[in-house]
């Protein structure tokens, strides 16, 4: 947040936060497209780091009741904080990825709470609440709570349309689903997918080998691509020395490793959410907990999955690690 606050010319000026910024990261800090990194290599990798690591214990303590710390109130205030962290990224699959797996997971595990806040929310407003004053107290509570709400998401709303990267989502113009999508700055992407799959269609058992679908991208790009999109055609460039990646750890898996390695990585997925789910039906609050966190952060790193392709990040192992770890010991005690 001190970041964005530099942005806006608050705190401290632009030279002072870039070079501590490059005490951490060896790329500093633009200051023309006003997206925070935090501690990250770039502002998308901060908001994965949100998004697969710290929102699915924030999220299930809120949604399980359970507490890590005497102070209840921490969770929610730390909760807070992370989504306006994520703001400020400008991440699109940031957002996207918190948004849809604590859509999910409310749907799946959160009724229970849904009821009970619907029951809390309208119970002043009905004829069992019979003492006016107490009534009229907890009318007002709710109306404020509820203007804090709506004020949040103006707020948010207003953050995010100041950002051209992220407002062109729908301030594009374009009719055609091609052109809206390079319009949108996510053309490279689906360039390098659509060059991925292209190789797996041409080595589909096999691959090409681990690490080496870099090699075959550039050949087999799309013609549109190429024509269409200034950074294609940089790459392309005889003096460009960047080797490219598919930007998408399942198109990347199944065209260097084909359809077995593909077979494997899904089957090694699906162990970790047997993992997961196996603290299901488990008793105590904090096995519900840890059931709540792991499918939690199994939504998220499968979108995840689809917007990076390297297995360094650290995001894909660090809770499933924890994750393990709880369930070990939680075999042990029973």
């Amino acid at each position: 947040m001190i970041q964005f606050a530099t942005y806006k010319g608050w705190i401290l000026d632009e030279d002072t936060i870039d070079r501590i910024q490059k005490m951490i990261s060896v790329t500093g800090i633009s200051f023309k497209n006003l997206r925070v990194p935090g501690f990250a290599l770039e502002p998308s990798w901060l908001a994965g780091q949100l998004a697969v690591i710290y929102s699915p214990w924030l999220f299930g303590s809120l949604l399980t009741g359970y507490h890590l710390s005497r102070w209840r109130w921490l969770e929610f205030v730390l909760s807070v904080m992370t989504l306006g962290l994520l703001l400020v990224t400008f991440s699109r699959s940031g957002l996207l990825m918190v948004l849809v797996t604590s859509f999910l997971t409310l749907i799946l595990f959160g009724r229970d709470k849904i009821k009970q806040l619907w029951i809390w929310f309208f119970k002043p407003f009905t004829h069992v609440f019979a003492e006016f004053s107490r009534s009229s107290r907890q009318i007002s509570l709710r109306l404020l709570l509820l203007l804090l709400v709506f004020a949040s998401i103006a707020l948010a709303g207003k953050i995010l349309s100041g950002n051209q990267y992220f407002s062109q989502i729908w301030q594009s113009t374009k009719d055609d689903p091609l052109e809206y999508v390079i319009d949108i700055y996510a053309g490279p992407r689906l360039a390098y997918v659509w060059s991925g799959l292209e190789t797996f269609n041409q080595h589909p058992w096999s691959g090409v080998g681990v690490g080496a679908g870099g090699f075959y991208l550039y050949e087999n790009l799309p013609d549109w691509s190429k024509t269409k999109i200034p950074e294609i055609s940089n790459h392309l460039s005889p003096a460009n020395s960047a080797y490219p990646n598919t930007k998408n750890l399942f198109v990347r898996v199944i065209s260097e490793t084909g359809f077995l390695g593909f077979a494997a990585f899904a089957s090694f997925l699906f162990c970790l959410l047997a993992e997961a789910l196996a603290f299901q039906g488990k008793n105590g609050l904090h096995n519900r907990y840890s059931y709540v966190v792991g499918v939690f952060t199994m939504i998220a790193l499968g979108i995840f999955c689809f917007t990076q392709d390297s297995f360094a990040m650290t995001n894909t192992w660090i809770n499933m690690g924890m994750l393990l770890g709880l369930g070990v010991g939680a075999i042990g005690n029973g």
